[in-house]
């Protein structure tokens, strides 16, 4: 059982690279810049270059992932802070409770969730937010397919010997 864990997990590891690759990507081609969202409408040329340094968003794109896979492994989500405290593991595990179709559950029930949150982050240009709501979906579809797997293993012993 420990190996079949062990090779779940491992096998996850691409997938969620994979994500937030394709999240990254996609992020990349909406037409706003965050650092003149952040800065605000009355912000000078020159605040705006700032901001733009302060981000990283002038290195070329494949240094900009490189440096978001690292802030990631970190749990350094950006302005939010550390990920892993016990308010971020809080709002973790809140996401991984409202997965299940999180926009669409959200959107006809009128529940706040993580879903409408990445869409209305991605809507606003807050690319750090939609990063994150991004991970915390993937992790969560992760996480219970992992479960989802090992009750499987757990239920039916040829999987665990195939």
């Amino acid at each position: 059982m420990a190996r079949h864990i062990v090779q779940r997990t491992v096998i996850s590891i691409p997938v969620l690279l994979g994500v937030l690759a394709i999240g990254f990507a996609l992020l990349q081609l909406i037409p706003t810049d965050p650092a003149t969202m952040l800065a605000g409408p009355t912000a000078s040329p020159a605040e705006i270059a700032s901001i733009r340094e302060s981000m990283g968003l002038n290195e070329p794109l494949l240094y900009q992932f490189g440096i978001y896979i690292l802030r990631v492994i970190q749990g350094d989500l950006g302005r939010a802070g550390p990920l892993w405290t016990i308010e971020g593991i809080r709002s973790i595990a809140l996401a991984a409770i409202t997965l299940g179709g999180a926009v669409v559950t959200e959107t006809i029930f009128a529940w706040p969730g993580v879903g409408r949150l990445g869409v209305g982050a991605i809507i606003s240009s807050d690319f750090t937010l939609a990063q994150g709501a991004i991970l915390v979906l993937a992790i969560s579809f992760i996480v219970v397919n992992l479960i989802v797997d090992l009750t499987y293993a757990f239920l039916d012993p040829r999987i665990r010997k195939g």
